[in-house]
């Protein structure tokens, strides 16, 4: 797989929060990135010749209701 198809990738895994990355300083002083998926698991099913995705993910409540009351109160 080439390099810019790597980075289409992760950028859209980025963009719907299925990853995480975290900036990282090597000992020469260049800094590189690592990702981490975002989610605990996946079920795809396959029906009637349609598929579905449901992605499964740990939260903390207070980070649910954080999000929840932002998403009620837009400003």
């Amino acid at each position: 797989m080439s390099l810019p198809t790597v980075y289409r990738r992760i950028e859209m895994l980025s963009e719907y929060e299925l990853v995480k990355d975290q900036t990282l300083v090597a000992d020469d002083g260049n800094h590189y990135k690592i990702y981490e998926s975002n989610f605990e698991s996946t079920v795809i099913s396959l029906e009637d010749d349609e598929y579905r995705v449901r992605i499964y993910r740990e939260e903390n409540l207070p980070d649910r209701f954080s999000q929840l009351w932002d998403d009620l109160n837009p400003e």
